[in-house]
C-alpha cells in the first residue's frame, strides 16, 4: 500500500511512462495476481503490461508520448482452442482502468474465475459467454411478453376487472414488470466484466423514477442509461463460476454448442425444463437428467448478490433447495449471522427518511406519529446476510430470485415500522397510533396490532402475509378501509402510509 501510495503522488506531481508502468505493476501484482493464484504478470516492454492466466491474457499498452496515460488494452481468451479478441471487453477494461483500478480488478476477479475453471472438459470462456446470451434471450422474450400483456391489464383494471398484483395491475412500464416479477433487468458489464441482473429496486424508486413518462424505463437495460444508477435502493447479481462441492454444472452434449435456452432438439436424450415467470409466460429450457462429471463435478454457476440480502432460516433453505444438487447447495455463502430485526434496522437507518414520490412522500418509518413495540416471541430469529448462490442450470435462477425478492418485500415491510435514527426524522412528531408487532413468519407474513388513538382508542388487528408472487396480503379485525389499506400497502410496501387508512 505504501509503494502504491507514493507512486501514485510521483505520477500526479512529475508523470511519467516509467512511474505509470510501475504503479500499474504493482497493483495488478497485489490486487490481482496475489489474490488470484495462477495468474502471471509480464513486462514485455517499457510500454507494455501483461497479465495472462492459463486461458486470457490482458495487454496493457501506454503511451510514452502522453507520460503513461493507457493508449489501449487488449483482452483475448482461448475458445474452441483458438484464440479469440474481445474487443468489447478489452475497451471496457480500458475505461475501467482509467476510472478507477478497483473496477478494473473486479473485472479480472470474473475472468480469473473462469480461467480457473477451464479444463480440456470445460471450455469455461464459450460458455460464459453462452449463458450470456440464453440470458439477454429471456430478457427479450420477457419485455416482448410483459408489453403485450399490460396493456388488456390496464384496460381491466379500469374497468375494476381482475386481481392482478400491482406491478402488472397498476399500468405501469412493462421493464418494472420484468424487473420485479421476470429475471429481471439484464445488464452487460455492470460494474464488471461479465452479466448481471437487476432484480429489486426500492418502491419510492419505481414510483417516483421516470414512470411517468416511460422514457426513462424505456432504454433501462442499455449500458448508456443512468435510470438504475439514480435510484437509491437497487439489488443486483453478477453471474460467475464457483467450486461445485461436490456435484456441478448441468451440461449437456450440445450445451457448449447452443446454451440452456430452447425447447431440446426432437434427435437429443435432453428433456425439456419449463420456468414460469411472469405470471404465465413459459420458457422453455434444455436439461440433461444427470449433473456432469466434469473436473470431478468441482464447478458450478454463482449469483453473486450486490448488496448482500439478510436471510432468514426459512429463505436459506429455499434458496438451499432451489439447486438441483444437494451438495452443491450446501455451498451457499454468508459473511454473518445476526439476528434479523437487528440487520433490518441497520439497513433502515443506512437510508434516507423520507423519499419523494409524485410530489408526496413514503415515511419509511411511522415513528414520526406513532409509537411501535416489537412484542413478537421470535424476535431474535436469526439471519443469514447472504451474498453468494450456487445453481447448476439456469432453469434455477427465477426460483433463486423470488426466493430474493420474498425476503426483500418482508425486510422492507418490516422496515418501515422500525424507527429510524433521529437525525433523520422530519417534522414535529405526532402520536396517533400505537402498534404492536404481535407476530410474524419470516419472510411470509407480519401481524401487527393497531391503537388508533384518534378512533377512541380501537384497537385493530392486521395480519399481513406475502402471497405466491410476494404481493402483502391484508386480513383485518376491526374497523377500517381494508381494501384501500390493501392496495396502498401493495403500491409502496410501507406501513406508515397505508395505516393512514384506518
Amino acid at each position: 500500500m505504501l509503494a502504491i501510495s507514493a507512486l501514485s503522488v510521483i505520477q500526479k506531481e512529475t508523470p511519467s511512462i516509467a512511474t505509470a508502468l510501475r504503479l500499474y505493476a504493482v497493483q495488478i501484482q497485489k490486487y490481482c495476481v496475489e489474490k488470484h493464484p495462477g495468474l502471471s504478470l509480464f513486462c514485455p516492454s517499457e510500454t507494455e503490461l501483461t497479465l495472462c492466466g492459463t486461458a486470457f491474457v490482458v495487454d496493457i499498452h501506454l503511451d510514452a508520448t502522453k507520460n503513461g496515460s493507457i493508449r489501449k488494452v487488449k483482452l483475448s481468451y482461448v475458445e474452441n482452442g483458438d484464440q479469440v479478441n474481445d474487443r468489447d471487453g478489452g475497451v471496457y477494461l480500458k475505461k475501467q482502468l482509467e476510472d478507477s483500478f478497483s473496477l478494473f480488478a473486479a473485472s479480472i476477479d470474473t475472468l480469473a474465475l473462469c480461467d480457473k475453471h477451464t479444463s480440456p472438459e470445460l471450455d469455461a470462456f464459450k460458455l460464459y459467454k453462452l449463458v450470456k446470451g440464453d440470458m439477454e434471450k429471456v430478457h427479450q422474450r420477457e419485455v416482448s411478453y410483459a408489453s403485450a400483456s399490460l396493456a388488456p391489464a390496464a384496460a381491466a383494471r379500469d374497468e375494476g376487472v381482475g386481481n392482478e398484483s400491482w406491478a402488472l395491475s397498476s399500468g405501469m412500464h412493462p421493464m418494472v414488470s420484468v424487473l420485479l416479477d421476470g429475471h429481471g433487468i439484464y445488464r452487460v458489464n455492470p460494474g464488471k466484466l461479465g452479466v448481471g441482473l437487476v432484480y429489486w429496486v426500492g418502491r419510492g424508486d419505481v414510483l417516483g423514477g421516470g414512470v411517468d413518462d416511460g422514457e426513462g424505463w424505456d432504454n433501462v437495460a442499455s449500458p448508456d442509461s443512468k435510470l438504475l444508477d439514480s435510484f437509491e435502493e437497487v439489488y443486483s447479481t453478477h453471474i460467475s463460476f464457483m467450486e461445485g462441492g461436490g456435484q456441478g454444472l448441468n451440461m449437456l452434449n450440445s450445451t457448449q454448442e447452443y446454451g440452456y435456452f430452447g425447447p431440446p432438439d426432437t434427435n437429443s436424450t435432453e428433456i425439456e425444463s419449463t420456468v414460469v415467470s411472469l405470471n404465465g409466460l413459459e420458457l422453455k429450457f434444455r436439461k440433461s437428467t444427470t449433473l456432469s462429471s466434469l473436473s470431478l463435478n468441482k464447478t458450478c454457476f454463482m449469483l453473486e448478490l450486490n448488496p448482500p440480502v439478510p436471510c432468514s432460516m426459512d429463505c436459506k433453505s429455499k434458496l438451499l433447495s432451489a439447486s438441483s444438487s444437494s451438495s452443491v447447495s450446501s455451498k451457499i455463502e454468508s459473511s454473518a449471522i445476526i439476528p434479523l430485526l437487528d440487520a433490518i434496522h441497520a439497513i433502515q437507518n443506512k437510508s434516507s427518511a423520507l423519499t419523494k414520490v409524485k410530489g408526496g412522500k413514503l415515511h419509511h418509518s411511522p415513528t414520526t406519529y406513532s409509537k411501535v413495540k416489537f412484542a413478537m416471541p421470535n424476535a431474535v430469529a436469526s439471519s443469514f446476510m447472504v451474498d453468494k448462490v450456487p445453481f447448476t442450470h439456469p432453469d434455477e435462477i427465477y426460483t433463486i430470485l423470488q426466493s430474493l425478492r420474498r425476503q426483500i418485500v418482508f425486510n422492507t415491510l418490516v422496515g418501515s415500522l422500525i424507527p429510524v435514527e433521529v437525525g433523520h426524522v422530519v417534522g414535529k412528531a405526532r402520536l396517533v397510533n400505537v402498534i404492536q408487532v404481535v407476530g410474524w413468519n419470516p419472510p411470509d407474513s407480519i401481524t401487527v396490532s393497531v391503537l388508533v388513538l384518534e378512533r377512541n382508542s380501537v384497537v385493530v388487528v392486521l395480519k399481513v402475509d406475502l402471497d405466491e408472487r410476494n404481493t402483502p396480503v391484508v386480513m383485518m379485525q376491526g374497523e377500517g378501509n381494508r381494501e384501500r389499506l390493501e392496495k396502498v400497502l401493495q403500491a409502496t410496501l410501507d406501513f406508515g402510509v397505508a395505516l393512514e387508512f384506518l
